[in-house]
């Protein structure tokens, strides 16, 4: 278990935090029918809420985006066109590597540092010590007031600010909606997931392979047990922490 877990996280050093939202989900999907992008919407909404994530009702400023479109490259520009913010510079080159290796699934978010406890980081013209006067940096300098020094937890949190998940059309033809919705709830609510290219991991997981021959249909539970596992780490806890946590989580649900 905990060498799956290793296997398809991105990042699991001692250093590095466990990166998670920490905002109350707001998704929006699109792409589909009224019919098959709500049932898509409402089935994330309840994933994250049974791992203990809050969701904002709807009317909410979305932070976790769904697009299933036949032209995925034709769309992520319209997007870098008309909301740069969604995709920003420093995340543009990979999703255009995705591109050019013709991902039939491509995955971005956005995140920033926060305080131990998953706040965000208050913000200040000035840094601390220089008595008010300017800053040498003409920028807003993030002032991290609630970090204090510790041998065993990290001084910061990384939080998702907002994600996307853009699904070629082609690859989810005669897919299940709940599938797909599935398969999104873990590629947004785990930044660090890089799913295996080929085969079917054991445990199996809704994730691999996509798109779908023979995979899990759904969350498996070893899908239930890594959201479960992530979302109830402590904020700072280190990456490293969480392949552990996934097997207890996968343990108690025998």
């Amino acid at each position: 278990m905990r060498s799956l877990v290793q296997r398809l996280a991105d990042t699991h050093g001692p250093d590095t935090p466990a990166t998670r939202y920490f905002d109350a989900l707001c998704v929006s999907v699109t792409g589909l029918n009224p019919t098959g992008y709500a049932l898509i919407r409402d089935r994330i909404a309840d994933n994250a809420r049974d791992v203990g994530l809050e969701v904002q009702p709807e009317g909410c400023r979305v932070n976790a985006l769904v697009v299933v479109w036949s032209d995925p490259a034709a769309v992520i520009a319209r997007i870098t066109e008309e909301q740069p913010g969604i995709l920003p510079s420093d995340v543009r080159n990979s999703v255009e590597a995705a591109i050019a290796r013709d991902e039939p699934v491509i995955v971005w978010h956005n995140e920033e540092n926060r305080d131990q406890g998953g706040r965000r980081v208050a913000h200040s013209s000035d840094i601390v010590g220089t008595g008010g006067s300017a800053s040498a940096l003409n920028v807003q300098t993030r002032v991290n007031t609630y970090g204090r020094p510790s041998r065993t937890s990290l001084s910061y949190s990384r939080g998702v600010v907002s994600a996307a998940v853009v699904i070629d059309a082609d690859a989810a033809v005669g897919m299940e909606t709940d599938r797909l919705a599935d398969y999104a709830t873990m590629r947004l609510l785990a930044p660090d997931l890089a799913p295996l290219r080929d085969g079917i991991p054991d445990p199996s997981s809704v994730t691999a392979p996509f798109p779908n021959e023979g995979g899990a249909q759904w969350l498996s539970r070893f899908d239930r047990a890594y959201l479960t596992a992530l979302y109830s780490l402590r904020p700072n806890a280190p990456a490293i922490q969480l392949a552990r946590a996934v097997s207890r989580e996968y343990e108690r649900d025998e």
